[in-house]
């Protein structure tokens, strides 16, 4: 994406056009130039730039003209700011106007961006578009008008004034994470809430039409404080139109008392509550009606909901179910550890059906405030699955789409000129160089605190404020290797496995056509089937020496799950093949995955299974070979059983002290977990992931870590996004990696002690002997 640029000395012009021209109330151009200023308002204007026209939202003239908001000093005083209008505000005003369903311009005779475009013909208008709609897509000549898409439409510039803003388009979701000091509680309760309650939500307006439309906006936040505090914001300045304070908005009179006092044209009187949860007590418009000689407050439909959700208060996801709104905005999503239920329930209150989105809801944060960052995460690194715009950056990752970024080089005033626009290259060289001095702590939290609270890239975000339990770093590189050209959908093949006498071991497998394996994490929403694919990384012709697969040539790590139901509990199956290291003097490709499958079979848990044993055979039914945490783990030991087939499960090893202990004859299978010993495997994992191996591959020699040979994106995703609070069912599966070459060096260990013990007893039998010769 491109930041926008306005031309220097143009912003000041552009306020001025909305800025109003204070006369009495009784004067006779009062009403004229309210009605004027409305239309600009709501229309927007189209001004003179760099030799062509732009295009200005009505709530950038809103927010920079009309915009209060109560701030503190460094010294502890109240002062009152006014916004000020940068490139980020000329970003997020364009992109409410996609929310809103933005579709091309009115008076555009040869472009349009209306989507629908693409189902229309000149000849035939289908069922499902009305007429004022597809007469817009039609130009003066008959045809079909091109398209252009609604971001390249808003944000260029345009040879001539192109009229008032179509509406057409399905509404878009919004999500915007990064930087603090980047005005985005502000942006939301000037430009959108405080913006669509003065002016009822009107998409368009002529001076002198009736209202016809209302605005009924939700407000949600993880606990409340957050939302209080944005409606806080839109209160004050709502107030702030009807102080005479103000006269520069409309304000006549020297105070509320004076005879003569009027609020500003575009206050309304609020009534109700701003308080969590005011379902019953919404903060609306109530005007002083007179019906019969009495004096009524009068509901016109203004209104603002504030819904706290609380992981602690059952369905709390549901809370705002039911009515419609016309905006929703989340506020410090990475605070909410119920936003995704949320999310979802709010889609109901802004579409009425599955297929038409009437309105958008917004979701914003700050990368420091990131506690239960999860939810969030998926929603910002996924927004296609949450029909959110999309945003691509050339300077981070230019396949992948992203939520709206806010890198810290973007908030710092000292690089923005009188228009608000950013001098980008001066700002990420002094950032730059602030990140390098941070690096140079010796204490690792100073980096790691200055890359969560003033991101410069995206994975900035995504640090643990305890720090990174595994190699996040490595992961994200790992990451972008396997994005890149859509490597990781190239590295594997999917594969069915079947029963076959006529094979080695008695298993065969086929092709998959059209494979769909899991490759995100967190899991698409899109993605309805979790049966998910047997994928094959190296086959198993690549590890047989002397034709044959050694029978300890590779072992399996599996994390079970529990529910038999397909559409219950949060885990997924999940087994990796492993080579095993010893064999990497024979040429093959030790410490390497060879095989992975993640999954939840529809069949069912035995099914699961069924494809683990195949599995297992297809790579030369490995005795001990599948490791698998024993506290969840028994069904798979049944199943194993019923095939007779337990010598292929692990044998219970015992960990002390940091020495590998194993019983003289262990008849228990599998590993137990507990808390202390999961820690231990963590840092163990860890370890092997940032151990380097030396292989040799078709002649080519190379060392690399481990991490940077990991085939599966679903498993690196995992691995990056690694904490406490998630359940990461690749990660736990990989825990048994340590425990399972653990064993094996032990048991090497006491192999050669045991060699070295009984050759030093034979030579001293042999001397001893020598003694008593003849």
């Amino acid at each position: 994406m491109e930041w926008i640029k306005i031309q220097t000395g143009t912003l000041s012009e552009i306020l001025n056009q909305f800025r109003p021209k204070v006369v009495h109330p009784f004067h006779p151009e009062h009403t004229k130039i309210w009605r004027e200023l409305r239309a600009k308002m709501i229309n927007g204007i189209w001004v003179p730039q760099f030799g062509q026209w732009r295009y200005v939202p009505g709530r950038i003239g809103f927010m920079g003209v009309f915009g209060r908001f109560e701030d503190w000093t460094d010294y502890g005083e109240r002062t009152i700011g006014i916004p000020r209008i940068r490139d980020l505000e000329w970003h997020r005003m364009y992109y409410r106007m996609i929310m809103d369903k933005f579709s091309g311009f009115e008076g555009d005779d040869e472009y349009t961006s209306d989507y629908a475009v693409f189902e229309c013909t000149t000849t035939k208008r289908p069922s499902n578009i009305p007429e004022d709609r597809y007469l817009q897509m039609i130009n003066k000549r008959g045809k079909l008008k091109k398209f252009i898409s609604p971001v390249e439409n808003l944000f260029g510039l345009h040879k001539e004034p192109k009229g008032f803003p179509l509406y057409w388009n399905q509404a878009k979701n919004y999500i915007e994470l990064g930087s603090r000091g980047g005005g985005k509680s502000v942006s939301q309760a000037i430009g959108n809430i405080l913006f669509d309650l003065c002016f009822s939500g009107q998409k368009k307006y002529l001076p002198g039409e009736e209202v016809n439309s209302s605005a009924v906006i939700e407000v949600t936040s993880g606990g409340g404080g957050k939302s209080t505090e944005l409606l806080q914001k839109v209160q004050f300045n709502m107030d702030c139109m009807a102080s005479t304070d103000y006269p520069e908005l409309g304000v006549w009179g020297k105070s509320k008392a004076d005879s003569e006092y009027e609020p500003s044209p575009f206050w309304k009187e609020m009534g109700g509550s701003i308080k969590i949860n005011n379902k019953e007590d919404p903060w609306e418009e109530r005007k002083d009606v007179k019906q019969g000689g009495v004096w009524t407050k009068e509901k016109t439909g203004d209104r603002v909901y504030n819904t706290a959700y609380s992981p602690n208060q059952k369905g709390a996801s549901q809370k705002s179910a039911g009515g419609r709104r016309t905006y929703i905005i989340n506020e410090e999503i990475g605070l909410n550890t119920e936003l995704l239920d949320s999310w979802g329930s709010n889609e109901h209150m802004i579409s009425d059906s599955a297929s038409r989105k009437l309105a958008g809801q917004a979701g914003i944060g700050t990368s420091g405030d990131m506690e239960t960052i999860i939810p969030a995460k998926k929603v910002f690194t996924q927004p296609k699955d949450f029909n959110c715009i999309e945003f691509t950056y050339s300077d981070y990752d230019s396949e992948a789409s992203y939520g709206f970024f806010l890198p810290c080089y973007m908030v710092d005033p000292g690089f923005k000129d009188e228009d608000g626009n950013t001098n980008l290259d001066e700002a990420k060289e002094k950032h730059l160089s602030i990140r390098e001095e941070k690096k140079k702590s010796s204490d690792p939290s100073v980096f790691r605190n200055h890359r969560m609270g003033a991101p410069f890239y995206i994975d900035d975000m995504w640090v643990q404020a305890h720090g990174d339990i595994l190699p996040t770093k490595e992961a994200e590189i790992r990451e972008r290797q396997l994005i890149k050209g859509e490597l990781y959908k190239k590295v594997g093949t999917s594969i069915s496995l079947y029963r076959d006498s006529n094979s080695p071991n008695g298993v065969n497998y086929d092709i998959v056509a059209n494979p769909d394996p899991f490759y995100e994490w967190p899991i698409s929403v899109d993605k309805k089937d979790l049966s998910g694919e047997f994928v094959m990384y190296i086959s198993p012709e690549k590890l047989k020496i002397n034709g044959v697969i050694p029978e300890d040539a590779v072992f399996a790590v599996h994390d079970p799950y529990v529910s038999d139901s397909w559409n219950e509990g949060g885990s997924l199956g999940v087994t990796y093949f492993i080579v095993n290291p010893k064999y990497i003097s024979h040429g093959l490709p030790g410490n390497c995955i060879c095989a992975g499958f993640v999954g939840k079979p529809l069949e069912g848990l035995d099914k699961y299974n069924e494809i683990v044993e195949l599995g297992l055979a297809l790579y030369g039914n490995p005795i001990g070979g599948l490791w698998y945490e024993a506290n969840r783990g028994e069904r798979i030991r049944q199943y194993f059983i019923k095939k007779r087939k337990i010598d292929l499960l692990c044998r219970r090893p015992q960990y002390s002290q940091g020495s590998w202990m194993f019983e003289k004859k262990a008849t228990q299978t599998g590993y137990i977990v507990s808390g202390a010993s999961k820690v231990t495997l963590i840092d163990q994992f860890a370890d092997w992931l940032k151990e380097e191996t030396e292989l040799t591959i078709d002649g080519e020699t190379e060392i690399k870590m481990n991490i940077e040979r990991i085939p599966c994106l679903f498993l690196i995703k995992q691995i990056k996004q690694y904490n406490d609070k998630v359940n990461a069912d690749a990660v736990s599966a990989c825990l048994g990696i340590p425990l399972a070459l653990g064993e094996q060096e032990v048991r090497m260990s006491r192999m050669r002690s045991h060699n070295y013990i009984s050759i030093a007893r034979s030579v001293k039998q042999r001397k001893y002997a020598s003694r008593y010769k003849t």
